[in-house]
């Protein structure tokens, strides 16, 4: 899609695949001012109980990923769409890189499973949700250790 569009134009399922591809593939966080509402709560970005909220918080968890994690690459697999909600399971993998969450980087090549939910009010992202396999992601960059046999 080309990046002319504007969320208003798109229904919350096509907005939902474009900034997965626009965004995180192609790495061009522009979208995220242009889009996501000023107050918008986003939880599990940073894996934490606590959503961040607006644009200015997403940046910086999206800057962290994105220092700890090269050639990130979201596969959306399968998208469900409402009059104002889209939910997406994904696939994401990338090479860990940067520290993570205390671990430093092991240039590992990490895949986890995933799913978001975005409500999409006014052309504007007013509430995301993520789901995704912490585990496995922490087993992968060595933030726990695997149990012995």
């Amino acid at each position: 899609m080309p990046d002319t569009l504007t969320p208003d134009t798109l229904s919350p399922g096509q907005m939902l695949r474009h900034w997965f591809q626009t965004v995180w593939n192609e790495g061009n966080p522009e979208l995220i001012d242009a889009w996501v509402a000023p107050d918008a709560p986003v939880q599990g970005m940073d894996g934490g109980n606590e959503p961040i909220r607006g644009p200015a918080a997403f940046r910086a968890a999206y800057d962290g990923l994105r220092a700890a994690f090269t050639d990130i690459h979201f596969e959306v697999q399968d998208v469900m769409e409402t009059a104002d909600q889209a939910i997406g399971r994904w696939v994401l993998t990338a090479t860990h890189a940067g520290e993570f969450k205390g671990a430093r980087a092991t240039g590992n090549r990490v895949s986890i499973t995933g799913m978001t939910i975005i409500r999409v009010t006014d052309g504007k992202l007013t509430a995301g949700w993520n789901e995704w396999d912490r585990l496995t992601l922490a087993l992968a960059t060595g933030a726990v250790l695997p149990r012995p046999e």
